[in-house]
Formats: C-alpha cells, sequence, structure tokens
C-alpha cells in the first residue's frame, strides 16, 4: 500500500533483547497445528461478520524483517507495508548491512517477523468478509537484528514513529502493535540506566495508547515470573501461551523445560504449543499467541474505529474463556481469548 520506508537510527545502547521462541520446524502432515482456530471460534466470529460493514484496521508487528516473497506475494491482500530501522554499528563504523532493508528469511535469520505476521494474518484472513477489501491488514517494522536482539532505543523511537507517521500523517486505523519480544538488562547494567530505560518505554506505550493504539506483547517462555519488559509495563495487554487442550504451554527442548512465563501480569492467553507459523512449518511460544491477540484487537476496531484502548481490553478479558483457577489467576489471567465473543460484544455494544 505504502512501498516499504526507512527510518535512520545511529544510536546504539548495550541491553539485550530477550525473544523467547523454539526453533520452528517442518510441520507433519497428519498432526493438526491450525487447532488454535477451533479454541479461539474464529469460524464462528466469521459468520458474525457476514454481511456487516467493516472498516480497514491495521496491526503493525514490531519484530525482525518481513521475508520478501510473503511480502510480494501479499502485498495489498494481507500485508499493507514494511518499514525499517537504518542502524549505524559503531563497533565496525558501518551501517549495519541487517538493517539496510526490511527483509528477513530463513537463510540469514530466525525469520521470527513473517511468522509473526502470518500469525496475524491467518486470523485476519478467517474473518474477513470482503475479498477486495481487507478488514485487517498487518505491518511489518524491522527494529530487531537477524537472532531477534534489540535494544531500548529501536523499541521507543518504532513505537512512537507508528503514531507519528501512520496515525498523525497517513490517517490510518492503528489496532494494534503487536511485540513478541522482551527486553532484559545485562548484568551490571547501572540502575539509574534501567530505570530510566523503563521509564521511555512507558512513556512511548502510553503515547500509543492515548492515540488509540493497543500495545500486546508476549510474556516470554522461560517457565517462571514474567521479568521482562515490556510485559511488566502498564497500559499493555500481556499474553501468555496455552497448548491443544488448554494447558499451560510447557515444552522440553533440549533436557530443558520451557514454558508461558507468569504472575500477576498476565491478562490473557492464546494457543502457542505446536501451532502453524507459516505454510509449512510449526512452531511454539508465547510469540505466537501474541498475534492471534493483536489480530482479534484488529478486527474490534474493523468493527468500530472509535473503540479506545481500554475498551478493547475491557471486551477481551470480559470475553475470554475461564482456565485454570476461577477468575482471574497467574497463569492464564482473564482466561483463553474467544474471538467469537469478543466480536458479539462489539457488535452489540456499537
Amino acid at each position: 500500500m505504502f512501498g516499504y520506508k526507512k527510518k535512520i537510527l545511529t544510536f546504539f545502547l548495550a541491553v539485550i533483547l530477550f525473544v523467547g521462541i523454539l526453533s520452528p520446524k517442518v510441520y507433519a502432515s497428519n498432526t493438526n497445528y491450525l487447532y488454535y482456530k477451533d479454541k479461539l471460534r474464529t469460524v464462528a466470529a466469521a459468520n458474525l461478520l457476514k454481511n456487516k460493514k467493516l472498516s480497514t484496521s491495521y496491526v503493525v508487528v514490531l519484530d525482525n524483517g518481513i521475508q520478501f516473497d510473503y511480502y510480494s506475494r501479499n502485498l495489498h491482500k494481507y500485508v499493507a507495508d514494511a518499514k525499517y530501522l537504518k542502524k549505524w554499528d559503531p563497533n565496525l563504523k558501518r551501517w549495519d548491512p541487517y538493517f539496510l532493508n526490511p527483509w528477513t528469511s530463513y537463510s540469514n535469520s530466525i525469520n521470527h517477523g513473517t511468522e509473526v505476521e502470518w500469525v496475524v494474518d491467518e486470523i485476519s484472513d478467517e474473518t474477513r468478509v470482503n475479498s477486495s477489501k481487507p478488514n485487517v491488514m498487518s505491518i511489518q517494522y524491522k527494529i530487531n537484528d537477524a537472532s531477534g536482539h534489540g535494544d531500548v532505543n529501536s523499541l521507543v523511537y518504532a513505537i512512537n514513529d507508528v503514531v507519528n507517521y501512520y496515525v498523525k500523517q497517513k490517517h490510518l486505523n492503528i489496532a494494534a502493535i503487536n511485540y513478541s519480544s522482551g527486553i532484559s538488562w545485562r548484568k551490571g547494567t547501572p540502575i539509574s540506566i534501567i530505570n530510566n530505560d523503563k521509564k521511555r518505554i512507558q512513556a512511548a506505550i502510553n503515547n500509543a495508547v492515548k492515540n488509540g493504539i493497543t500495545v500486546i506483547c508476549s510474556v516470554g517462555n522461560d517457565n517462571k515470573p514474567i521479568y521482562s519488559y515490556p510485559a511488566l509495563s502498564d497500559n499493555v495487554i500481556a499474553v501468555g501461551a496455552t497448548n491443544s487442550k488448554n494447558g499451560r504451554f510447557l515444552k522440553k527442548v533440549n533436557n530443558e523445560i520451557l514454558g508461558s512465563c507468569y504472575g500477576k501480569q498476565v491478562d490473557i492467553v492464546a494457543p502457542g504449543q505446536d501451532v502453524q507459523v507459516n505454510d509449512t512449518r510449526e512452531g511454539s511460544g508465547t510469540s505466537y499467541s501474541a498475534p492471534m491477540v493483536a489480530a482479534t484487537v484488529g478486527i474490534l476496531k474493523s468493527i468500530n474505529p472509535k473503540l479506545k484502548p481500554a475498551q478493547i481490553e475491557n471486551i477481551l478479558k470480559s470475553t475470554a474463556t475461564d482456565l485454570g483457577a476461577k477468575g482471574k489467576d497467574n497463569y492464564f489471567g482473564y482466561g483463553l481469548l474467544n474471538v467469537e465473543k469478543a466480536v458479539k460484544y462489539a457488535l452489540t455494544h456499537k
């Protein structure tokens, strides 16, 4: 829709970015890795949307880029745009070659951004009511490197740039920013720097929310209390992951038990264990549950563009299917995302 754009970022801060994913693999043909559509009630939601007049909304994926083939095949169909930050490498004293375009692939990276965007597009396509005019489109914003690492400056800049460029200049109905990653700090980082970084992240999130954007993030896969940002920030929807039996995502990988992180910050959960993440691969992690929620936010904003982030958060929480201990708990939050009930609520409360 807009063609890919670039922004230049010449500063670099020594923090680490926790992606928290499991490497996807080619899926077995005899297994249903799209089970999450049944769990989320997407077909039922689509039936509710038939013959409804919907606006176009947009979900921005902040990640490590998009595969060029996926972008070119789906531009205007699912994908609206792709952007990137041009970064200066102070050690090599040159522009980082990975950040000279928005592209990525399995040959040079984990291709995480494409997989996350694929999940957004898959959920959105399920509820599409007009073949010529999509009601939810995705935008990739490349801010993480090939391994999924990034920095606070990139995250803060990108969130604010989404507001300034897409909302204020292009006047787009930006429904959600999805960040399937998490920031933590190297041991020994001065507390003053950490606190300042947290404040900057929070200020950027608040700016997005003030401008009508719901910020979605994953809680991490370390099977321990949530420790990364922005999952620990305010004004975000922190998403955990479940398995095909509605249990908490837990998986043994290389003699290590990985699982959806937990704590009072968990707002909602969606399937994230052994789920299809592109045409040929399946993966696991909260990275893939978060975009299911982001896509749903996009659907809600296509129904009613005037919905504010606080209203959307209330809809998602009040319509979620309770799991685990009765009521909100530290493992499942308010429960499993229910797209059908969320859509029904939005349609009947316009």
